[in-house]
């Protein structure tokens, strides 16, 4: 496989949905527009692939913006906050 789309950053709602499958937290932060904020996130991120792979570094912290104003690639959303880089692979 290879990178067939890079530079794409999403929002940490979809980074943590994305990496954990778990949105126990949006109902704390979103309260009765939990679902809606949910479904944006899962429509967003299955429209860019199966294939989609983190390109960022938690260690070093390449690929992490701490604050951003940029639209998150997966939901949309221009709410500011932490972005993070991601790639999509695809077959040659």
């Amino acid at each position: 496989m290879r990178v067939v789309r890079d530079g794409l950053r999403l929002c940490s709602d979809c980074m943590c949905l994305h990496e954990t499958g778990d949105a126990t937290s949006f109902g704390h932060h979103y309260g009765k527009d939990a679902d809606a904020r949910l479904m944006a996130c899962e429509t967003g991120l299955a429209g860019l692939g199966p294939h989609l792979v983190l390109a960022w570094d938690s260690e070093t912290g390449a690929g992490i913006h701490v604050f951003s104003w940029a639209q998150c690639d997966a939901c949309g959303t221009r709410l500011g906050g932490a972005r993070y880089e991601y790639a999509t692979l695809g077959r040659d």
